[in-house]
């Protein structure tokens, strides 16, 4: 038994500091949105305005609606509710699983202190394009929503952490 542990002892340690970090940091999201049971939280709110900017340059009369007593915002067209956003839009559970990634690996502080930020941009931006362009499809092609929704874009954005996580494995952490 002991044998075993010092062969893995590299894989242990990774897969514990993966989850102690993935668990506290949904432990720490799921507080952070206890703050706001009845309103969209502001990280939330911030993604909601950002791709309903892209949106609006593409289609006229995008307008948001908060819903009061509900963490929801409802964007419009034309008087309709196209989609909305919750809690679950934001991105935040996905930068936690990129992080916990990227803290099971050992690397230089230097490329802790530019890569997790610069990560979290990328994911950031990448998901508010991925709403913008859902709401394009909802408003052009909407036979083909519930796949956009449901494989193309959770594809998108999981595509944008496995690209980041070879670049930190194969470039940034410590061999």
């Amino acid at each position: 038994m002991l044998e075993m542990l010092k062969k893995y002892k590299p894989v242990i340690l990774f897969l514990g500091k993966f989850f102690a970090f993935y668990i506290i940091g949904s432990f720490l999201y799921n507080q952070y949105l206890g703050l706001f049971p009845d309103r969209l939280d502001p990280v939330s709110t911030v993604i909601t305005e950002q791709s309903t900017k892209i949106l609006s340059l593409f289609q006229d009369d995008i307008l948001i609606y908060y819903n009061e007593g509900y963490p929801r915002a409802d964007v419009m067209c034309n008087g309709d509710t196209l989609y909305y956003i919750i809690e679950g839009c934001n991105a935040l559970s996905v930068i936690i699983l990129f992080l916990a990634f990227l803290f099971a690996f050992k690397a230089p502080l230097k490329n802790y202190l530019w890569f997790v930020p610069l990560g979290i941009v990328i994911v950031h931006i990448s998901n508010i394009f991925r709403i913008a362009f859902l709401g394009l499809i909802i408003l052009n092609f909407p036979k083909y929503t519930k796949m956009a929704h449901d494989v193309i874009f959770p594809g998108w954005i999981y595509g944008t952490i496995v690209i980041l996580w070879i670049i930190w494995v194969k470039y940034l952490a410590k061999k």
